[in-house]
């Protein structure tokens, strides 16, 4: 008959190795390291086999090197919350294989690739020569995500070239001026993106964004966007109001790490208000209300003058999301 069995009903051997789990589970508890994993280092498991995919590995070849079911890395690549740290360990260590040439893989990272190649200002004929594959219609057509496979040759080609080019500029290769800025409009106009707002780490995750300004997606990506003069993308432009954002924003106000940091920098209250009144004007009762959790800034240009005194931005004074007040 099926069902619970006590401790008691166990063979010798099967109670051995439950006793030596559970002293497993203490010793990884007792020294900060629990049997399962969650947060910011599952997220970052997760992306990478959502890359590893995408880049052309299979599951089987993921569950031959981990010992693991293949179908589990499914899961994996839509995202869970929570790994069995035996599991969420042998991940850790999992790396990259190959496809073969002629393996069909998705397009993601090699369509991103060669829009920002474009958008810096390396036109399309010069990728099409010096990547060595395909034609002018056939890399546009990648480009635009008309292609949503390539093959792993195109891919590794055109990896290869992005990588060569990742510390270069047009100018290095005799591509004028008056050329790159066409590059530029048209690939703007577009929606694609330069380099820099990709890494190695979500260039080819289907599920990243672009970062323009490092929070992109977030109310701080869209409160950077307007306070750099970086235009709006399309993820941040979702984040509702200019009004609505910076009135959430101030609600994560950190007073704690504000007065920290004036301290630090050997400002009063006083000195700090009479030095940012410089720019605008600020009231040392402000900077009390403000350090005593009785008032949040209302307006930011108050805040930013004392910032810039600080060597602070707003990034450094809010609360992350998430984290109690």
């Amino acid at each position: 008959m099926g069902g619970y069995r006590s401790r008691g009903e166990l063979s010798p051997d099967r109670l051995k190795a439950e006793r030596a789990a559970d002293l497993r589970r203490k010793y990884l508890a007792a020294t900060g390291r629990p049997s399962t994993v969650t947060g910011a280092p599952v997220a970052a498991v997760c992306r990478k086999i959502r890359v590893f995919r995408a880049r052309g590995m299979t599951t089987l070849q993921m569950a031959d090197q981990t010992g693991m079911n293949r179908t589990s890395f499914r899961d994996y690549s839509a995202g869970v919350k929570v790994i069995k740290r035996k599991f969420f360990e042998r991940l850790v260590a999992l790396e990259f294989e190959e496809p073969i040439d002629t393996a069909i893989i998705d397009a993601t990272g090699t369509s991103r690739r060669l829009q920002s190649l474009w958008y810096d200002g390396f036109p399309v004929p010069w990728i099409v020569e010096h990547a060595g594959i395909g034609t002018r219609s056939s890399i546009r057509e990648i480009m635009s995500g008309e292609t949503p496979r390539v093959t792993a040759r195109t891919a590794r080609a055109v990896s290869g070239l992005y990588d060569k080019l990742a510390e270069s500029e047009p100018g290095e290769f005799g591509i004028g001026d008056r050329k790159v800025r066409f590059c530029r409009a048209f690939a703007g106009k577009q929606g694609y993106v330069p380099r820099y707002c990709w890494d190695p780490d979500t260039i080819d995750d289907p599920a990243a964004i672009p970062q323009w300004t490092g929070r992109c997606g977030t109310e701080l990506g869209h409160y950077i966007h307007r306070r750099d003069g970086i235009p709006m993308c399309e993820p941040c432009s979702r984040m509702g109001s200019a009004a609505g954002v910076d009135r959430r924003l101030m609600a994560r106000f950190d007073p704690k790490e504000f007065r920290a940091r004036r301290e630090r920098y050997g400002y009063s209250r006083r000195g700090l208000a009479a030095a940012a009144s410089a720019t605008v004007s600020v009231n040392p009762g402000t900077i009390q209300y403000w350090e005593e959790g009785r008032n949040r800034p209302q307006r930011q240009g108050k805040l930013e003058a004392c910032l810039g005194l600080l060597d602070a931005t707003l990034e450094d004074v809010l609360i992350e999301e998430g984290e109690g007040s």
